[in-house]
């Protein structure tokens, strides 16, 4: 519930606290969930690792991303050796798995087409390797298609826990196939949508997968839809369009994707969750570019978004905004409703401070820019604290 700052590589301290966790926690049930953010830019790592890859003949960035994986081993490898120390490795589930492909197209996909942001598989297909020695035999692989959706009716079949009355997966328990006890498995077709904004739209970058064909859309120069279909048991790389040669299967993945669309989209809107401001939970909260919104909102130096919030209890606020140092003198803008507030930044100064904003309760669009020269750009965080 505290903000601490700690010294050392990032992985290695995350990789610290889970140990720490599972210590504490050894005589009982435990969940533990360790996100690495690397590999990712910044392609931050020590010279130790990555010269080893530079020596090879690899470019910088390549180098750094495996040394960042190799980094990733050493820390996996000390959660194993934590588990069996402490006794727990054969009755421990162990899941190591990933988000996407890789973002950069000189690492090894072993000749998946493209990258993380796309629907082919060099976006999405990932490994997926689980360990459970006191259920589940070693060294099997299992061709049969899953995804993300599998885990949480997996873990629940697994730890004997019933599913919520009140909740419907759509995914599946892998465990009959993971130990080896499933001699038939319903054919299932899987989707995909990549998306960045602020809602997602029908046929953008998309796919619907089954254990051997995969439909491949997004939208063309006109808005229409555009698709490929891939025998992804003889096309692996998806490199031949059969689409024309096996024109009712498109359709029909095409059918049961805008389905798919349809249903995940009629339970709610996609309007994001309000961000609580002065609450007794957190205070002060930290507003990041991660929960940007509106058309301008991204990553690039020049971008500009706002934040969908709701105040909790109206009082005065401190506001603090953080961006990159100004080049040239500026000034910061704050708005939320109707409270406005404005100041100079002076050349070369990245933080400004608005020791006391009056803040109605209610829903609101926070909005915080420095302004140079007739540019507007979106400041890297807002740190919003109740007094």
């Amino acid at each position: 519930g505290k903000m601490e700052r700690f010294r050392g590589y990032c992985m290695d301290v995350y990789t610290d606290a889970a140990v720490r966790f599972i210590e504490e926690n050894q005589r009982r049930s435990f969940f533990a969930y360790l996100a690495t953010n690397t590999p990712h830019t910044p392609l931050e790592i020590a010279e130790s690792y990555a010269s080893p890859y530079r020596a090879m003949g690899l470019d910088d960035d390549t180098a750094r991303v495996y040394g960042m994986i190799t980094n990733i081993d050493e820390n996996i490898g000390r959660l194993l050796e934590k588990l069996k120390a402490l006794g727990l490795e054969e009755n421990t589930i162990v899941i190591f798995t990933t988000d996407n492909g890789a973002q950069q197209r000189n690492r090894y996909s072993a000749g998946l087409r493209a990258g993380k942001g796309t629907v082919y598989d060099g976006g999405i297909r990932v490994p997926f390797f689980l360990r459970w020695p006191t259920r589940i035999t070693g060294g099997r692989q299992v061709e049969t298609i899953a995804a993300h959706i599998d885990v949480a009716p997996t873990l629940l079949e697994a730890c004997a826990v019933p599913k919520p009355k009140d909740v419907r997966f759509d995914g599946l328990s892998l465990l009959p196939l993971l130990e080896n006890k499933q001699s038939h498995w319903p054919e299932r077709t899987l989707y995909f949508q990549w998306h960045r904004g602020d809602a997602p739209e029908l046929y953008r970058d998309c796919a619907a997968r089954t254990d051997r064909w995969k439909l491949v859309m997004h939208l063309g120069k006109n808005r229409e839809p555009v698709s490929e279909l891939f025998d992804m048991a003889a096309d692996p790389g998806e490199a031949r369009d059969v689409a024309g040669e096996h024109p009712e299967i498109a359709g029909r993945l095409r059918e049961g994707y805008e389905a798919w669309f349809k249903d995940v989209s009629s339970t709610r809107g996609y309007d994001p969750p309000r961000i609580h401001l002065g609450t007794r939970f957190e205070n002060p909260v930290t507003l990041t570019r991660q929960d940007w919104r509106g058309p301008r909102a991204g990553w690039s130096s020049d971008s500009l978004g706002y934040w969908e919030v709701l105040v909790a209890a109206a009082g005065n606020y401190e506001v603090t905004l953080r961006f990159a140092p100004a080049a040239d003198a500026a000034q910061a803008h704050f708005r939320l409703g109707t409270a406005t507030a404005v100041m100079p930044v002076e050349k070369g100064s990245g933080e400004i401070r608005f020791e006391k904003v009056p803040l109605k309760s209610g829903p609101g669009r926070l909005e915080a820019w420095t302004e140079s020269g007739g540019k507007t750009i979106g400041v890297h965080y807002v740190d919003v604290k109740r007094l």
